[in-house]
């Protein structure tokens, strides 16, 4: 609700869903949304048959981050009033980026340290 009590409108339908904050998702969340948002990027998604790596990925699909990267986009492709949580792709990001493994916020200046 807005300042005066008014709900905001609630966006859904084709292309339009919203992720829900992991704990240090939030920056992940942001570039998944730009990503399945430009129209020239899941166009090329599509030509390279990405949407269906699933059906001969060799790995465990938990693990593979391009199984779950294409899961997600398609979910957020179709489209849902409640949000998703993104959290199988981020299990699948932390087995290859470790400081995904855990929910603790990561900032930039932790970084430099």
């Amino acid at each position: 609700n807005n300042d005066q009590g008014i709900a905001y409108p609630v966006h859904s339908g084709p292309n339009c869903c919203g992720l829900i904050n992991l704990g240090n998702s939030c920056y992940l969340n942001s570039i998944l949304q730009v990503l399945f948002h430009c129209i020239p990027v899941v166009s090329q998604m599509e030509s390279l048959g990405w949407y269906n790596h699933y059906q001969h990925c060799e790995k465990n699909p938990t693990e593979c981050v391009l199984c779950q990267l294409m899961k997600v986009g398609q979910v957020m492709r179709e489209g849902r009033e409640e949000p998703i949580r993104p959290q199988m792709l981020k299990q699948a990001i932390g087995g290859v980026a470790s400081e995904f493994n855990n929910t603790q916020q990561q900032g930039e200046s932790e970084r430099e340290m």
